[in-house]
């Protein structure tokens, strides 16, 4: 198995830099995602298409949201300042959920939303726990607060779904799970989001088993782990995985795929990174990533030691790395 990242040895394009400054937050006004996505290394990820929904109902409470949500293609918007103590379940398409200036709280922090159709857009909303998308397509998450505090159910799960976006969000793990966990799924873009794992333990942030999978323009950390995981998983080869221009603070990244999987993470582009990595790991990449391009990240590494490996058709250059320096604050781009 190939060293992909490791926090000693290997070789690669490298340059320390004494005393160096943290990276700003993204800056862009206003940030696109459509623009940001047209402008990776690796064309071809798909945004959701928006919902189409034909009448506009408000709700106060969990009873009226639950009876608004029984038929499709509505704007449900709630009256800020309200509470809605049931978990919110979505299985009508074309859905449009307007929760900002609300608080989704049933006292447990496991589930909080469900969404089971398609065309589904969520707005805003202090929700506490995590969400579960299945199997469906086009789901937006934008502008949203999840925060996962108990251990049963409370990780971000996008199963099996396509072009799938979250956006301007933040998520919060306070209890030992993942903090974003995508199986088999395709498109999934995490843009200009805040996702933080607050647990030590041996659970990544962002951890996805699928197809064209993008990270960027985020804050993603992690204390004692990884910040940002990939695999292959044996049932969907993974025609590439891109993480750029994102801040990693604590655990280090890692990609591949399983022992002896015969589908794997073949082409990773990792670039314009800033990472401030204080907890230990190591970070490996299957033989089968063919395609890999290392360029223009910067690393504040607490060991000392940190160097960028070269491989078979991979292209690293422009790299730096130096001792280990704090971040900057870091905010959602506008």
């Amino acid at each position: 198995m190939a060293a992909l990242l490791t926090g000693c040895g290997g070789s690669g394009e490298s340059a320390a830099e004494a005393n160096p400054a943290p990276a700003p937050p993204p800056q862009s006004s206003p940030y696109s995602v459509a623009t940001a996505a047209a402008q990776l290394p690796a064309p071809g990820v798909r945004l959701p298409a928006s919902p189409l929904p034909t009448s506009t109902h408000t709700v106060r409470n969990a009873a009226e949201l639950a009876a608004a949500l029984v038929n499709g293609s509505r704007r449900i918007v709630c009256v800020p300042g309200s509470l809605f103590d049931q978990p919110v379940s979505v299985r009508v398409s074309d859905i449009v959920l307007d929760m900002a200036g609300c608080t989704i709280d049933d006292s447990v922090g496991a589930r909080i939303l469900t969404v089971g159709a398609d065309r589904v857009q969520v707005n805003g909303g202090s929700w506490n726990g995590g969400f579960a998308i299945g199997a469906h397509s086009d789901i937006h998450i934008n502008h949203a607060s999840f925060t996962g505090v108990n251990p049963a159910g409370s990780l971000n799960e996008v199963m099996h779904a396509h072009r799938v976006l979250i956006e301007r969000s933040s998520l919060v793990q306070r209890s030992n799970n993942v903090v974003l966990w995508s199986q088999q799924a395709t498109d999934l873009v995490i843009a200009n989001s805040r996702v933080v794992q607050e647990t030590a333990g041996l659970q990544a942030t962002i951890r996805t088993h699928g197809a064209k999978v993008v990270v960027m323009d985020s804050y993603v950390a992690n204390p004692t782990h990884h910040t940002l995981r990939a695999h292959a998983d044996g049932a969907m080869a993974s025609p590439y995985v891109v993480w750029t221009r994102n801040v990693l603070v604590g655990g280090r990244i890692q990609a591949w795929g399983g022992d002896g999987d015969p589908l794997q993470v073949t082409q990773l582009w990792v670039t314009g990174n800033t990472a401030h990595w204080n907890a230990t790991g190591f970070h490996v990449s299957h033989p089968s990533v063919t395609t890999a391009v290392l360029s223009g990240n910067r690393v504040y590494d607490s060991t000392g030691a940190f160097t960028w490996p070269t491989g078979p058709g991979w292209t690293v250059e422009n790299n730096h790395a130096g001792p280990y320096a704090a971040p900057a604050p870091w905010n959602h781009a506008p």
